[in-house]
């Protein structure tokens, strides 16, 4: 039987205080959050998971919004070894996993060439006087 799943909001917001905070706020995550279910059963993939996110927290690029993200990346990594190793699988499909997965590397400034992309998220406050003048602005 399959697990009930937790609305998005209560799964997100899991492991991190968030307060009322005005939508154009982004909060940029300090600590690793919880991986996913389907991230958690897998040693593999939580240890992956805990690697990109640290890496993420290092440069103050992990937001909320972004875990989506690196969770399609961490299945894309998983997917894209297993077709590597299956002796089956067409060349293109290797092509395939590869370039999906360096798309979504990229896309989370995770290669050397797209560090200098990623920059940190508009809207993200060092501390809570820039917030409350930000909030007073607003």
């Amino acid at each position: 039987m399959p697990q009930k799943s937790r609305p998005l909001s209560i799964a997100r917001s899991e492991g991190r205080q968030i307060r009322n905070l005005s939508p154009s706020v982004v909060v940029i995550l300090t600590k690793v959050p919880k991986p996913p279910a389907g991230i958690s059963r897998s040693w593999a993939k939580k240890k992956l998971w805990t690697e990109i996110c640290k890496s993420m927290i290092a440069r103050e690029t992990l937001t909320g919004a972004g875990l989506v993200a690196v969770e399609a990346y961490v299945h894309s990594v998983m997917l894209m070894r297993h077709v590597m190793e299956n002796k089956r699988a067409e060349i293109a499909q290797k092509l395939a996993a590869l370039r999906e997965t360096r798309v979504a590397a990229a896309e989370l400034g995770l290669t050397p060439s797209s560090h200098a992309k990623v920059e940190r998220p508009e809207g993200v406050f060092d501390n809570d006087q820039e917030r409350e003048a930000a909030d007073l602005i607003a």
